[in-house]
């Protein structure tokens, strides 16, 4: 109703950029994300560099899937006002979508020297330096992850880093806790497992121990205790 009725104003007045911002607001809260960008870009020709309006192009071209075009417009906004915290997590982000992992590091470190233990960027740090190849320095990230505010995909992530570390039995025990933090869902272990797979062969793991290890977590899982 209140598209309708903004874009009854439209027709009737000259366009202003609040109005465009509002028309665009309106079809992204409907996850009409190509009209919301064209009303923002209508927006950002009537007054450029508004900083609103920028990062609303960001966040639609992020939920839109297109990490290329959301990449530039966050660092449009980094440069209109440095150094937001936010806004540097989702430029990591757009760059780890991208599989540009070293730049991805490069925004998390310098988050990483603002930020004064933030547990979201370990994570991100420990994330990136495994998908990157960087063991040692994913598993030291994780290791101060598990030791203050664990959540499921720490110990998914820390059993990832012990398997390419060929530390078999660890492993084993931080995905036995993944799966009791997660109700002990195995499907939707195997399915981050599965989604996880390439990452994991690359960095050392042979495809023929991945029957061996579900086996070891089915056995432990179904295993009474006395």
């Amino acid at each position: 109703q209140a598209l309708e009725l903004f874009e009854q104003v439209l027709r009737e007045n000259t366009p202003t950029a609040a109005l465009y911002q509002k028309i665009g607001y309106s079809n992204q809260q409907s996850s009409h994300f190509d009209k919301a960008l064209d009303a923002y870009t209508k927006a950002d020709l009537i007054q450029p560099d508004d900083l609103w309006t920028v990062r609303k192009i960001a966040l639609c071209y992020r939920l839109s899937g297109n990490f290329e075009k959301a990449l530039k417009f966050y660092q449009h906004v980094d440069f209109l006002k440095p150094d937001q915290k936010s806004v540097m997590m989702q430029i990591g982000r757009c760059y780890l979508e991208l599989g540009r992992f070293k730049d991805a590091l490069s925004v998390y470190f310098k988050l990483d020297a603002l930020e004064d233990e933030d547990v979201k960027v370990w994570r991100a740090i420990g994330w990136c330096s495994f998908v990157s190849g960087n063991l040692q320095q994913a598993d030291y990230y994780l290791t101060k992850l598990l030791e203050t505010q664990p959540i499921a995909q720490d110990y998914l992530n820390a059993g990832h880093v012990a398997w390419c570390q060929h530390r078999l039995m660890s492993a084993v025990e931080s995905y036995r806790i993944n799966l009791g933090l997660q109700e002990n869902n195995f499907d939707l272990f195997l399915e981050s497992l599965n989604a996880d797979k390439a990452y994991l062969i690359a960095n050392g793991v042979d495809a023929d121990e991945f029957p061996l290890l579900i086996d070891e977590l089915l056995y432990n899982a179904t295993t009474p205790t006395v």
